[in-house]
């Protein structure tokens, strides 16, 4: 899908430390040792190319609309696995919760639209990274082609130690493009890790609603993971109503699902 990047991609994204996390879609693993066993799961879980389970049919139908080829693998979780997630194993393991096949179908495709749309960005990794790590990773990253870089920013004794470990992580076959976006990260400018780490999250967002059109779907799923959100829920509408207008991912949702670009976008898939 050549519009993914111009439409789906938020524009927060457009940064070279999107280009440096997907290239490090093979050091991520192995620096927090990503594995389909840490939710319980063994290959006898996986959903082999052979299988007619209509999950199976369902995941290649998405993955198809957000062009994605069939570089991962697919597992029904069990009862650790409440929604669908995407992990950053080798290769990438999409897990389905056991109760799938029963959830609607605007919930379901809402679900895998915003997880497969974090692989098609490149970016699903982050997922496996603390939150107050990932800027660090990135930085590190870029210290491995760029010794003196971040120097001052992050506690130094911490940067030297990761870019020590993403250096020796690093594939060799990888390590051109990684230095072309260290290079590009090197010269970007004052690196804002929050607003490109917000990126991430409104391109997941934007890619669920192009294959469900779910919003409310999509608002239930931020204020799942969003505190002021939930509690504003339990307080009443009116609590709940000023909580959304404040939320920066809700507002960016909404102004997404009115899009000309999505209308555009969606009918086309439609029509395709």
């Amino acid at each position: 899908m050549a519009a993914f990047d111009t439409i789906i991609r938020h524009p927060d994204e457009h940064h070279p430390a999107t280009a440096l996390l997907a290239v490090m879609g093979e050091v991520v693993p192995r620096l927090y040792g990503a594995s389909v066993e840490d939710w319980g799961l063994t290959k006898a879980d996986r959903m082999g190319p052979r299988s007619e389970d209509p999950l199976r049919a369902s995941v290649a139908g998405v993955a198809t609309s957000l062009g994605l080829g069939d570089g991962f693998d697919i597992y029904m979780g069990r009862a650790g696995v409440t929604q669908v997630e995407i992990d950053a194993t080798l290769p990438p393991a999409l897990l389905v919760p056991p109760n799938a096949a029963a959830l609607p179908r605007q919930e379901l495709f809402g679900q895998l639209g915003h997880k497969l749309g974090r692989l098609r960005a490149g970016t699903h990794v982050a997922a496996r990274i603390p939150v107050k790590e990932l800027g660090m990773v990135i930085v590190a990253g870029v210290r491995t082609v760029y010794p003196d870089y971040g120097r001052g920013a992050l506690p130094e004794e911490r940067l030297t130690d990761m870019s020590q470990k993403i250096a020796r992580a690093l594939p060799r076959r990888h390590r051109r493009a990684f230095e072309q976006a260290a290079l590009s990260f090197r010269d970007g400018g004052v690196f804002d890790s929050d607003r490109w780490r917000a990126g991430l999250a409104h391109t997941g967002q934007r890619a669920a609603m192009l294959i469900a059109g779910d919003v409310v779907g999509a608002f239930e799923h931020i204020a799942r993971v969003d505190r002021n959100l939930a509690a504003a829920a339990a307080r009443g509408s009116d609590e709940l109503i000023a909580a959304a207008r404040a939320n920066v991912e809700v507002v960016e949702m909404i102004n997404f699902a009115l899009s000309d670009e999505l209308a555009t976008l969606s009918a086309r898939l439609t029509a395709g």
